[in-house]
C-alpha cells in the first residue's frame, strides 16, 4: 500500500466500479490497525444508493463489494433455503396465518390469538421457544380477581378501564364507606404496607371534633387544614390558631384581647396615691392603645395630663413643670448643664465666628457676644439655630449669640429680619392684574375662555410675561381671557411655565429644530 505523505504515488480511482460501489472521489484519510498506520480512504456508493467511506486497499482487493447489502441479500437467500413454511400451525392459542415481511435478517410471521384479538406479528423463534398467546391473554392470566375484596374502608368495585384511567397495568376501581368518589389503584397497592385504610375521611372527622367548642374567649368556626382552625372572639376578630394552643389554653384570644389582658394584670392600681406633686386621679387608655393603660393625673397647680405607672413610680415625672427653677437656676442658662460640644460646632462656626474651648470645661465651646465681645458658652439650642442660619435652613432671622437678655435689648440688630413688617417680595406666580385691564379684557372677549369657550372660573393670561416684558403688563393686546383650567394647562406647556416664558424659549426651539 502507498504511504499517505507520497501523494504522486496514489493513483486516482474517481470513477471507477469495484462490485456494486462506484467511486465518487477521494475522502480524508485515516489511521487503521492496531499500529494506527496510515491508510487512503474514498467516497463510493453502492448501487441501493448508500454512500459509504471505504478504504482503497479494500476495493483493490476485492474484499468490500458493496455497503453491505450484498451480504444481507446473501444471507437471506441462505435461510430462505432452509426455511420452514410453518403457516397453519398452532402454538399454544396462536394460530400462524401467513408469512409477514421480514425485519433486517430476523424472520417474522402473521399469528392470531384464540381470544379474538386483533393478528400481529411476531418473530419466528419467540413463536417456537417463548410465545403460546398474545400480550393480553399474558396479562390476564397475572391478574387476581379483585372484585368485592375489602381493606380498611376500602372496597373493590371492577376493574379499571381506559375510560377511568390512562396509566398502564392492572388498576382496579375502590370506594370508601363515606361514599366519596371511587379511585383507581393498583392491583399490589392493597398489599403494601404503606397504603391507606380510607381516603382521609378518618383523619378529617378526627379534626372535626372540636368544631363549635369554645375556649375561653375563641370560638372554633371550622377545620382549615393540618392542625389549624378559624376561629371567632368575643371582640369579633377572626384569628386562626393551632390545634394545640386551643387544647393547651395558651392562646385562647384574639391578639387584642391578649394584649389587653396583659397590659392589665401589669398594671398596678394607684388610685389615689401621690407622686411628687402629682395625684392620681383614674385610670385612662390613650387613643388607638389599648395596650397601653394611661393615669389621669392632677397636679397641685391645677394642670391634670395622662402619665404611666412606670413613669410615676420611677420618679420621671414629679409635676407639670410649674415648679421648674426659673433664671440662673434653670439647667438650660447659659453657663449650666447644656453647652455646645467644641469639636462638633469647631466646624461649622469656622470662618464665621470666633470661638475657643472653655477653660473650666474642655468639652464646651465659647463664643463672643455680637454687642460686648464677652467670652461665654452658649446653649446647645443657640448653636443649633445659628447653625441653621449659616447652612441657609432658616430665614427667620440671623440667630447671633448674646450672653445676655440686657445685650439682646441694647443691641440694635437683634432680631432683625431679611425683609421689614408689612414688605411683599414680587412673585410671578402669583401676578396680580390691574383692575380695570382684567374688565376691559372681560368685556373685549364677551366673558368667554377664548381656548374651550367656558363662561366660569375666567382670568387674565399675560401673552407676553410680565417678568419678561413688563412694559406690556397694561397692555389691552398683550392679554387674553381664559379659564382656569386652560390657563393653566398654558403654563404647563414646554417654554411657556412661570420660569420659562413662551416666545424666546419657543423660537429657539423652532429653530433649532428647523436647523436640524
Amino acid at each position: 500500500m502507498a504511504r499517505v505523505g507520497a501523494q504522486h504515488k496514489i493513483k486516482d480511482m474517481t470513477g471507477k466500479r469495484f462490485g456494486r460501489l462506484v467511486v465518487l472521489n477521494r475522502a480524508e484519510n485515516r489511521r487503521v490497525g492496531k499500529a494506527q498506520k496510515p491508510a487512503v480512504f474514498w467516497n463510493c456508493r453502492c448501487d441501493c444508493n448508500r454512500e459509504k467511506e471505504i478504504m482503497g486497499g479494500s476495493l483493490k482487493s476485492g474484499a468490500v463489494l458493496s455497503c453491505g447489502c450484498l451480504h444481507s441479500e446473501k444471507s437471506i437467500d441462505v435461510g430462505k433455503s432452509k426455511l420452514i413454511d410453518i403457516s397453519g400451525e398452532r402454538f399454544g392459542k396462536l394460530t400462524v396465518l401467513k408469512r409477514a415481511p421480514n425485519r433486517g435478517t430476523k424472520i417474522y410471521w402473521l399469528v392470531r390469538c384464540d381470544c379474538g384479538s386483533d393478528s400481529y406479528e411476531t418473530e419466528s423463534l419467540k413463536l417456537r421457544n417463548v410465545r403460546r398467546q398474545c400480550p393480553t391473554c399474558s396479562r390476564n392470566d397475572s391478574v387476581v380477581d379483585l372484585t368485592g375484596f375489602r381493606y380498611g374502608k376500602w372496597k373493590v368495585i371492577r376493574r379499571a378501564n381506559n375510560k377511568d384511567t390512562k396509566r398502564r397495568g392492572s388498576r382496579w376501581l375502590a370506594q370508601c364507606d363515606c361514599g366519596s368518589e371511587p379511585q383507581a389503584f393498583r392491583q399490589d397497592y392493597f398489599k403494601g404496607p404503606n397504603a391507606a385504610k380510607d381516603c382521609g375521611c378518618g383523619y378529617i372527622k378526627g379534626k372535626q371534633d372540636i368544631v363549635g367548642r369554645k375556649f375561653n374567649k375563641l370560638t372554633v368556626l371550622k377545620w382549615l387544614e393540618h392542625t389549624t382552625y378559624e376561629c371567632k372572639c368575643d371582640c369579633g376578630n377572626i384569628v386562626v390558631r393551632p390545634r394545640s394552643s386551643l387544647l393547651s389554653d395558651v392562646k385562647s384570644a384574639c391578639h387584642d384581647c391578649n394584649r389587653k389582658a396583659m397590659s392589665l394584670r401589669r398594671s398596678v392600681e394607684i388610685t389615689g396615691q401621690h407622686f411628687g406633686m402629682w395625684t392620681v386621679i383614674k385610670r385612662i387608655h390613650s387613643v388607638g392603645e389599648v395596650d397601653a393603660p394611661l393615669w389621669l393625673c392632677k397636679c397641685e397647680c391645677g394642670n391634670t395630663r395622662a402619665h404611666g405607672a412606670g413613669s410615676l413610680m420611677a420618679g420621671h415625672s414629679k409635676s407639670c413643670g410649674c415648679n421648674m427653677p426659673k433664671g440662673d437656676k434653670h439647667h438650660n442658662y447659659i453657663g449650666g448643664k447644656d453647652y455646645g460640644r467644641f469639636t462638633y460646632y469647631k466646624v461649622q462656626f469656622s470662618g464665621i465666628e470666633e470661638f475657643r474651648r472653655d477653660p473650666l470645661n474642655k468639652k464646651a465651646i465659647q463664643v463672643k457676644c455680637t454687642l460686648c465681645n464677652r467670652w461665654f458658652s452658649p446653649t446647645q439650642r443657640q448653636c443649633k439655630e445659628r447653625v441653621a442660619f449659616i447652612n441657609g435652613k432658616s430665614y427667620a432671622n440671623e440667630s447671633r449669640f448674646y450672653c445676655s437678655d440686657e445685650c439682646k435689648a441694647q443691641c440694635s440688630i437683634y432680631g432683625q429680619h431679611k425683609y421689614p413688617k408689612g414688605f411683599k417680595t414680587l412673585n410671578y406666580h402669583n401676578e396680580v392684574v390691574d383692575p380695570d385691564l382684567n374688565t376691559l379684557v372681560l368685556n373685549r372677549d364677551s366673558y368667554q375662555c377664548q381656548k374651550c369657550g367656558a363662561c366660569t372660573e375666567l382670568e387674565v393670561h399675560h401673552i407676553e410675561g410680565v417678568a419678561q416684558e413688563p412694559m406690556l403688563a397694561n397692555d389691552l393686546d398683550n392679554c387674553i381671557t381664559v379659564c382656569h383650567s386652560c390657563h393653566k394647562a398654558i403654563h404647563a406647556q414646554p417654554g411657556c411655565s412661570y420660569h420659562d416664558y413662551q416666545r424666546e424659549a419657543c423660537e429657539d426651539s423652532k429653530g433649532a429644530v428647523i436647523n436640524q
